[in-house]
């Protein structure tokens, strides 16, 4: 349920953010220890494209670690992709 409407949100935004606001987004943001990660692709309005990983401790699903971030971005401009997950 969730994770469908984390898609619904990436699929209708609108691209603001510029390829500067992109270079400010660090790649990776992980915690220490061993937990699920995601990697995002997120892009400027340009085009310009940055892949990202995230990972955060105590997350039960790999949604949990992605629905914080997805919301951030869209809200700060970006499209955003979450292309799949793992443990680390």
């Amino acid at each position: 349920e969730k994770a469908k409407q984390v898609r619904a949100e990436t699929s209708v935004t609108t691209i603001t953010a510029t390829a500067e606001d992109l270079q400010k987004v660090p790649e990776v943001i992980i915690d220490e220890g061993t937990f699920k990660y995601v990697l995002m692709r997120v892009t400027a309005a340009s085009g310009e494209q940055k892949y990202l990983v995230r990972g955060t401790a105590g997350a039960e699903y790999h949604r949990d670690v992605a629905i914080p971030y997805v919301r951030a971005y869209l809200k700060n401009g970006f499209g955003i992709e979450v292309l799949g997950g793992g443990r680390i």
